[in-house]
């Protein structure tokens, strides 16, 4: 059984090939950001296909799994790997390297961010606050400050269909829970006894609120808010901002 392949040069640096009738493949295989033609050899099927070229340029850009050369042109150095095809994938996020003298081919990463995971406390300034959700930015994660920081969104709670205006207000500080990472969206939670605002701001002037009995009061002109403060001891905030404690 053979292949028929048709072979589609836009442009040099930008070639597709379609092959169909793989054996225990369907579709097609879409080579963008091509170096060189692709050199399709149709005429003798012998199990494996070769294209001789280089499919990411020198100092370019990828992605995980992301095809960067076959294994006859270079060897696999850092950050990559031989995947099916005896192609040569990326495994991080970072820009291709080629030692032409070795004939070895690596992935400088990108500079680290720091990681995010389930079940993470983090500590966050609110940007927007709708009814059903807020917009925040974490500034840092398990009492440890983050040097990049990230988006993320506080969900409403399910249960009580309670107004986020009512909880937390913008410029508040706030300690979340992180329930869901789906598509890159950070979703947080806020509705455990340990966890809402541990710094509310007056929503009039910007000063900080202070308790008063039962109610949160600006001693500065006098606005009153609610809030669902966090039930945590407030001095460790600065183990949150400092990553560690300033207490003696």
């Amino acid at each position: 059984m053979g292949w028929r392949v048709r072979v589609l040069f836009k442009e040099v640096k930008n070639a597709e090939i379609y092959i169909e009738d793989f054996i225990g493949y369907l579709g097609s295989v879409n080579l963008g950001g091509l170096g060189r033609r692709a050199l399709a050899d149709t005429n003798r099927y012998k199990g494996d296909w070769k294209f001789g070229m280089v499919l990411v340029e020198d100092g370019e850009f990828v992605i995980p799994g992301q095809w960067v050369c076959v294994a006859e042109e270079y060897s696999p150095g850092l950050n990559v790997k031989i995947a099916r095809g005896n192609i040569i994938v990326s495994t991080r996020v970072g820009f291709v390297s080629y030692d032409k003298s070795n004939r070895i081919v690596h992935v400088r990463p990108v500079k680290s961010i720091e990681g995010i995971s389930l079940g993470d406390q983090v500590l966050v300034e609110v940007k927007d606050v709708q009814e059903k959700t807020a917009v925040v930015e974490i500034l840092a994660v398990n009492r440890r400050p983050i040097k990049h920081k990230r988006t993320a969104v506080i969900l409403p709670d399910l249960k009580t269909r309670q107004d986020l205006n009512e909880c937390i207000g913008v410029g508040d500080l706030v300690i979340g829970h992180v329930v869901t990472l789906f598509s890159g969206v950070i979703g947080l939670s806020i509705w455990k006894n340990e966890l809402g605002s541990v710094l509310p701001m007056c929503s009039r002037c910007g000063r900080p609120l202070k308790k008063k009995d039962k109610a949160l009061i600006c001693l500065k002109c006098g606005n009153k808010e609610k809030r669902k403060m966090a039930s945590i001891d407030t001095s460790t905030l600065s183990e949150w901002v400092f990553g560690r404690s300033l207490a003696r």
